[in-house]
């Protein structure tokens, strides 16, 4: 009858009928040919062998018992020597004192607003 929408992992909603359909709460989340960031999931087929591959190149290195814990804010030393590096290839100069790798949009959001605001503002 069209009087709901449900949409996978955010539950059944009511539909406004005045709102033709796809325009309100059962609207795609992002437009055709744009990628959907809003879950962590790979997005394409070989992604998969991808990560499992490179997980299990990591639980052999030795240095998975200090991943299991809280890194540092601004990420490890030695992590963020080898990104300034690689940015080095893609022609961007920065050293790992420029570097910050961060645990998601929202951590690395604050540490932008607090590196550009003053306390008390």
């Amino acid at each position: 009858m069209g009087l709901v929408s449900g949409e996978t992992g955010r539950g059944t909603f009511v539909r406004d009928m005045l709102v033709p359909a796809g325009h309100g709460v059962d609207q795609q989340p992002v437009a055709d040919g744009m990628l959907d960031l809003n879950f962590n999931s790979p997005s394409l087929p070989s992604q998969t062998q991808l990560l499992r591959n490179s997980l299990r190149e990591l639980s052999l290195a030795g240095d998975l018992e200090a991943l299991l814990h809280y890194q540092p804010h601004a990420g490890r030393r030695h992590e963020r020597a080898i990104v300034a590096e690689f940015l080095k290839c893609r022609g961007l100069q920065a050293d790992a004192e420029q570097v910050l790798i961060v645990s998601g949009a929202q951590h690395g959001l604050a540490c932008t607003v607090m590196g550009l605001l003053n306390p008390g503002m």
